[in-house]
Parts: structure tokens; sequence; C-alpha cells
């Protein structure tokens, strides 16, 4: 079969997943075309939250009700109750209508929309290699941090027995929480639909004792039923490597998703502070250096890491769309937050209100493209509604382009219904959302820009025998033969990652080596 298959350009509706399957059998086919049907379906999806399973996508383009008792989501698979006819039936239609559906969506899609599907068929080969490949961790240094979580936890929940008076309590048990924010006389701000939500987000606004050790026992409870416990399961399989999986369908602006992509950097420092946002934060260098994650991924033998970061990728990107003087002016500076604040409020580093202002700068930088209002912007600047609405109008008043690319993306969606990201990439919204349309050019443009990196690196990297293991939305890791790193061959990779933008200016990489582990981080020589 592998010999079969071997050289042709395969099709398939999320076709890593069957070819995960195949090489669990004849192994990794060697380096051709894999065409995903769902990711056109995607691309040819009006919604905002589109439903993409071939069982849908199928009735809605072909008017398809699929035939075999195995469809649907009533099938129970290994349970005794389908024949091996039922099943072959339903993989009989599954691949007739993913044929189908490709042959549909290649006549109707639009010539641009079709462009960037040739780019994303290159993008899924890459991103079936990074996922066989994995990322290697160390078992040992796992079980010291599953400790130190677990020492952490129990100290956690001494103080809120403590707090609360109670002789047992469960932080993980939705109704004990509630109960006992119900005897406190504390209201959460969020509804979910079990009731009052005590989550992270709302426990970081409640200025309460109590509030405090649960929001960092649910951080420190998060990171081992997540993390800890994948790496658990990897080890149990005799397999010390984490597989995660990519999906370039899985976001309406573009943007990869994929289970490792939410792996915290740095170290989780935990401080006394008047809020959980502050007690509980990620940070490149800090006091603690056992509670890290990324600490746990190690390169193999004979590699390094190298740890390629985009800096200020959405903020550069923004400014193309800004066109702003002052806001392009500003990403000249090392500091782009700093120098918003100078600009904005005439503070310099050293004035006292300067980390203040510091901070607000960044979050309306961030809010420029990220739609956030003013009542989002005043829990985040921890100021009033009215001193949200003021702050802001002193931000739009030295940095103004905002209001015409609102303007002019309105119009745009009141015309044609749509907008385009830079390569293409179609995105469909009523005049009155403009906001989220100008967060998905961004974020889209930039999402696609990265991923589109990863085709063009292709040749370096096999010459080289450099390996990509791991990409979020804004940096790449790679793992390097020792002897390499610094060499020519590296330099040329961050001349590619900082090329072939479509925005008319090179887009800055930061680039680290990770030699012992992906945290510990120091600069990259070039010779």
């Amino acid at each position: 079969m592998k010999q079969t298959l071997a050289g042709k350009p395969l099709l398939g509706y999320n076709i890593k997943f069957d070819l995960h399957a195949m090489a669990l059998y004849w192994g990794d086919l060697p380096e051709q075309n894999f065409y995903d049907v769902l990711v056109m379906a995607q691309l040819m999806s009006y919604g905002e939250h589109p439903i993409l399973d071939l069982e849908s996508v199928a009735y809605r383009e072909l008017s398809y009700d699929y035939q075999s008792p195995a469809a649907g989501k009533q099938a129970q698979f290994g349970s005794g109750k389908l024949s091996l006819l039922d099943i072959g039936m339903k993989c009989c239609e599954d691949v007739d209508l993913t044929r189908r559906l490709y042959f549909r969506f290649k006549e109707r899609m639009p010539e641009e929309v079709r462009h960037l599907f040739g780019r994303e068929v290159k993008v899924t080969a890459m991103l079936y290699a990074m996922e066989r490949v994995g990322i290697a961790f160390d078992p040992e240094a796992m079980k010291v941090l599953d400790s130190e979580l677990t020492s952490k936890k129990k100290e956690m929940l001494v103080r809120l027995l403590e707090l609360s008076g109670l002789e047992e309590f469960n932080p993980n048990s939705h109704l004990q929480v509630c109960k006992l924010m119900d005897s406190l006389g504390i209201k959460s701000s969020k509804c979910g639909k079990k009731g009052p939500s005590w989550d992270r987000e709302v426990l970081s606004k409640i200025c309460h004792p109590v509030a405090l050790p649960l929001a960092v026992y649910r951080t420190l409870d998060h990171e081992t039923s997540r993390w800890i416990a994948a790496f658990k399961r990897s080890e149990k399989h005799g397999d010390c490597t984490l597989h995660g999986a990519y999906k370039n369908w899985g976001t309406v602006t573009g943007r990869l998703s994929g289970d490792l992509q939410s792996i915290p950097r740095g170290y989780l420092q935990i401080e006394e502070a008047e809020d959980a946002e502050e007690i509980i934060h990620w940070e490149d260098e800090g006091l603690n250096k056992e509670i890290s994650i990324r600490r746990l991924l190690i390169p193999r033998p004979g590699y390094v890491f190298l740890i390629c970061d985009y800096k200020q990728l959405e903020m550069f990107i923004g400014g193309f769309f800004l066109r702003d003087a002052n806001f392009l002016k500003l990403l000249e500076e090392e500091d782009f937050h700093g120098a918003t604040a100078k600009l904005v409020w005439g503070v310099s580093p050293g004035d006292p209100t300067f980390s203040a202002c510091r901070r607000r700068a960044k979050w309306f930088n961030f809010g420029l493209f990220y739609g956030m209002g003013d009542a989002a912007m005043a829990i985040k600047l921890r100021c009033s509604f009215e001193e949200a609405i003021e702050h802001r109008q002193e931000y739009f008043s030295k940095i103004p382009g905002y209001d015409r690319l609102y303007a002019q993306v309105r119009r745009k969606l009141s015309k044609d219904g749509y907008v385009s990201n830079v390569y293409g990439r179609p995105y469909y919204l009523p005049p009155n959302l403009a906001y989220v349309a100008i967060n998905y050019l961004v974020q889209g443009s930039a999402g696609d820009y990265v991923k589109y990196r990863l085709p063009a690196l292709k040749p370096l990297l096999q010459e080289a025998g450099i390996i990509p293991v791991l990409t979020t939305h804004d940096d790449i890791v790679f793992e390097v033969p020792k002897e390499l790193i610094g060499s020519q061959y590296v330099k040329r990779l961050l001349d590619i990652l900082e090329e072939g933008s479509p925005f008319g200016f090179r887009l800055p990489v930061a680039a680290k080596v990770g030699v012992h582990n992906l945290a510990e981080k120091e600069k990259l020589c070039l010779a």
C-alpha cells in the first residue's frame, strides 16, 4: 500500500488524522502533496463558527444524507452494535463525499482563495511532519515538577481552609465553591451553564483573601491535570515525546490552533499582591526556576533549540493596516509601549507614573486590534468607566488612524459583505462588526504569514538537517544540530523568516538558543 500511494497527491477530509493512522501500519509516506478538503470547507464557509464535520458539510453542500447506520453522533464504534458492513459502508461514503466535495469546492473557489488553498496544501505537509516528530521531554524533571505543583496545591488548600473556617473543601468542586462564595456574599461577574462561574478570569477581579489562594490552586491544578497528565500518558506508552496536533482549519482568522500552542512560556511566579491577576503570572525570568512547563521540554541528543520569536508581530501588521504616521514611528522604538506612553501622556522612564502609563499604553495598543471596549478596558486598567473613556480620547488624539481604518472597513463590508486579509482570506461580517473585521485582518494576516514561512524554509531545513518541532501564531522552535548553531545556515534561516513579507517591510525576529531545555534561553551568537 505504501508503494502504491508514494509520490501521488492524496486527498482526504482532515487528512492528517488518516495519515497518522496509516503510519501505524506502513510508516511515514515520502514527501508529497496532501489535499485536505476540510481546509477547503473552512475557506468556503461564510459563518463565523461554521460546522465543519463531513456529514454536516455534505448535507449543506450536496444535500446528501448518510445511509450507513454508522453515521451520526449516535454511532458507537466498538460497542458491538455495528457490523463491519455498516462501518465499511460509512467509510465508502466518507471517501466518495470527500472526492465530490473537493471538485465542488474547486469549481466554486474564487481565484485568490484557490491560490490561498495552494499555500495551505504545503502547510499541511509541514504540519504533518512536525506532528510526527513531536518534541521530547525529560521524565525525571517532570516528576520533580509534579511534586512541586502538588506541594504548592496543598499549601494553597491549607490557606483556603484557614481563611474559610471549613474543615474540608474541594477547590475543584463547582458546588462547594458556589456555596463558599455565597456564604461570603461574593457575587460572580460571569454566569455559565451551571450557574455562577468561578474561573480564573472571574477570581482575578475579586479583591478578597479567599479568592487569591483559590485562583492559585486552580492555576496549579490546571497545569497538573493538563500538562503533567499529558507527559505521564506519553511516558506510560514508552515515548517521552509530546506529539501535538495542528489545525490549519481551526480558526476563522486562519491562525493555527493546536494543543501544544498553549504551553505557558517562562516560569510561573506566585507573589503576594492585591489581586490574582498579579500574583499568578508567567515570566521569562523570575525567582522561581522550578515551576515551568517548558523547562521539561528538551532537545534530542546532538541538537539544541533555536527559538525564533517575531517581535511585536501584530503591532507591525496592525500598523500596516492603520497607516498612522505616529504609530509606525513608535514601532521603530526599542520599547514600543514605553514610547507610546511618552507620546500620549508625556511620561518617561524614571517618572513616578511611567509604569502605570506604560501598562495603560500596552492595553490600548493591543485594544486597537482586539476590539476592546471601554468597559473591558476599565477592568484591565483598574479604573472607572469614565476614566477609561478619557484615556481612550487621549490615546486617539495622538493616534487618529484607527477611525479612518474603521470607516474604510465598514464601507467595504457594506458594499461587498466581506473583507480579505493580505493573502486573500475572506471574512464575512455585517458592517456593525467592523471592529471585529479589523481584528481578523490583523490576526489572520499575522497567522498566515508565520505559517507560510514553514514551506519557504523547507529546502534549507532539509539541507541542514534542521527540524521544526513547535509553533504558535508568532514563534517557531527548531532543533538545530549543535555544530550548526551560529552558522550561515542559521543566519539564512533567520533571513527567510524575516523576508517575503507582503507588508512592505521585514518583520523582525528575536532568536535565542535553548541548550538544556525550552525555558532556559541564551542569546544567539552568529558567526
